[in-house]
C-alpha cells in the first residue's frame, strides 16, 4: 500500500511495494521499459537498488526501488497533470534517512524514443551524506534542482560513496514484429554495441538470428526443435554466454514470460567458471541469484514481445 501520495505537486508516490509486478504490467500496457540492478552499500548494508524507466501511451515513469521494491519512490510523468520534472523525496531504511534526487527537466532521449534518457539528466541516491548511486551527467548543473535551493544544497554537500556502485544486470522490454534492437555495453565503461534480434517464427522453417554491430554471432535453424538453447560468443575480447527461449513465439505461451514474448540473456562469463544462470527464471529469482553470487558478471536480459 502507498505510504504517501502527492501526485498534484511532484507526481511522486512513495510506495512500500511498487515494482513486484512490473513485468506483468509492462506486457499488459504494451510498455517499453528498462530496469537496471545495482549493488551498493546503503544504510549500512550491501543492497540491491533497481532503477526502472518506463514509457507507454499514458506517459513516462521512473521507479527507484531498494530490496526488491520494498522501499523507494515512484515518479509518474503525465502530460495532462501538473507535475515537475525535478524534485527529491526521502524514505526511511534501517532507521536511516535515504533521499532520492531527480532532474529530468532537460533530459534528452534516443531518436527511437526509448524510455531511458541518454543525456542531460540526473538521478542520485544520498544516504548519510554520501552519494551511493548517481546516474546521468556527472557534471550536470541541475537546472531544475537549482530552483529548489535547499534540495540542491543537500545534494552538492554530499560526498562520493566510499564503495562504488556496480551494475549487475539490465532488463529491457522490446516490442516489434520481426526485428528487435537495442544498444548495450557489456562491461563498465566499455564500448556501446548494437544488438539486433531477427526472429522469423512464422516461416515454414522458423529461424533466429542475433547480430552484434551487424555481425551475425548466433544463427539458429530448425528453431522449432531448438527453441531453447545457448551459445558462447566473444565481445570485446570477453566470453559471453547467449541464452534464448522462444517457446512463446512458436507455441501457446506460458511460463514466466507473457504470450508472444521471447527471452534472451547475454551473460558475461564468470572468471571462476561457476554455473551461469538460466534466463527463464522469474525476474525476482534472477535478482535473488544476482544478490547471492557476487562473482557473477554483468547480464543483459531482453524480453522481445511480438506485435502481430
Amino acid at each position: 500500500m502507498a505510504a504517501a501520495s502527492c501526485f498534484g505537486d511532484y507526481g511522486v508516490e512513495v510506495s512500500s511495494d511498487h515494482s513486484a509486478s512490473l513485468g506483468r504490467k509492462a506486457a499488459a500496457m504494451n510498455q517499453n521499459s528498462v530496469s537496471c540492478l545495482y549493488r551498493t552499500k546503503l544504510a549500512g548494508q550491501c543492497r540491491i537498488v533497481t532503477v526502472t524507466w518506463s514509457k507507454n501511451v499514458i506517459g513516462q515513469g521512473l521507479n527507484v526501488g531498494v530490496d526488491d521494491g520494498k522501499f523507494g519512490c515512484k515518479v509518474e510523468l503525465r502530460p495532462w497533470l501538473f507535475w515537475k520534472k525535478h524534485g527529491s523525496k526521502g524514505f526511511e531504511l534501517g532507521n536511516r534517512q535515504v533521499e532520492v534526487f531527480w532532474d529530468l527537466s532537460s533530459a534528452k532521449y534516443s531518436p527511437g524514443g526509448g524510455p531511458e534518457p541518454v543525456a542531460s539528466f540526473l538521478v542520485a541516491i544520498v544516504c548519510e551524506e554520501e552519494i551511493v548511486l548517481q546516474l546521468g551527467d556527472q557534471h550536470h548543473p541541475g537546472k531544475g534542482l537549482s530552483s529548489s535551493r535547499e534540495a540542491w544544497k543537500r545534494l552538492r554537500a554530499a560526498k562520493p560513496a566510499s564503495i562504488k556502485a556496480s551494475l549487475l544486470s539490465r532488463r529491457e522490454h522490446l516490442y516489434g514484429k520481426k526485428f528487435f534492437a537495442t544498444k548495450a555495453s557489456f562491461c563498465e565503461g566499455g564500448e556501446l554495441h548494437e544488438v539486433i534480434i531477427d526472429g522469423k517464427p512464422s516461416l515454414k522453417e522458423p529461424r533466429l538470428c542475433i547480430r552484434i554491430d551487424r555481425k551475425v554471432v548466433v544463427q539458429v535453424k530448425r528453431l522449432a526443435w531448438k527453441f531453447r538453447g545457448n551459445q558462447t560468443i566473444v565481445i570485446d575480447g570477453q566470453q559471453v554466454e547467449v541464452f534464448w527461449d522462444v517457446h512463446n513465439w512458436l507455441f501457446s505461451g506460458g511460463g514466466n514470460a507473457p504470450a508472444n514474448s521471447a527471452v534472451f540473456m547475454f551473460q558475461m562469463c564468470s572468471s571462476s567458471g561457476e554455473e551461469i544462470k538460466q534466463p527463464w527464471l522469474s525476474q525476482q529469482q534472477q535478482q535473488q541469484q544476482q544478490q547471492r553470487d557476487s562473482s557473477t558478471g554483468f547480464s543483459l536480459f531482453l524480453y522481445a514481445c511480438r506485435n502481430d
